[in-house]
């Protein structure tokens, strides 16, 4: 028999919050900003030249904040499937990212290689509003916890819903 939700809630909400830490920062306010825009991210291949791939905005009627806009803005442009992004790429973001970004951006990081700049080594304030979360990320997310032993495969599918809540609704305390 499977384990309870409350059982597997406890063990995400842990697993989620060591992913919940902060980024390098950057000082160059050039590679920060790329438009007019408030809150703005860029994902760029660092090598030879920082080469602009996509970009994403925060965009409060489609309930999406710049970073996932940028990674699902990538995963449109290059036809990403199954979560499988490439190694080695960077993101800047004009506003440091909330604990929810932040964690997703962790799990980039580690799966991936990417890197992660931001103006400040702060957490940006979560907001009350709702939270979306791209579909190629979902599924980098909950790769992320199933291999990792937190969820198994058949959890991950039986409690999707309430495992993507609890992202969306993550706060970072401390």
């Amino acid at each position: 028999m499977g384990k309870r939700w409350d059982e597997i809630e406890r063990e995400v909400k842990v697993a989620l919050g060591k992913y919940a830490t902060k980024f390098e920062v950057i000082e160059d306010a050039d590679l920060l900003k790329h438009g007019n825009y408030e809150v703005e991210a860029v994902i760029f291949e660092p090598k030879p030249k920082m080469t602009s791939l996509a970009q994403g905005t925060y965009e409060s009627g489609q309930m999406i904040h710049a970073e996932m806009a940028a990674i699902e803005d990538y995963a449109s442009k290059k036809k990403i499937e199954d979560g499988k992004f490439p190694k080695g790429l960077g993101l800047t973001t004009s506003l440091s990212p909330c604990p929810r970004c932040a964690i997703i951006l962790r799990i980039f990081q580690k799966r991936f290689g990417w890197k992660v700049w931001a103006p400040s080594n702060a957490f940006a304030k979560n907001s009350s509003g709702s939270y979306n979360i791209p579909e190629q990320v979902s599924l980098v997310i909950f790769k992320e916890l199933v291999e990792n032993k937190v969820v198994s495969s058949d959890e991950a599918v039986t409690y999707k819903s309430q495992i993507s809540s609890l992202i969306k609704g993550f706060e970072f305390v401390g």
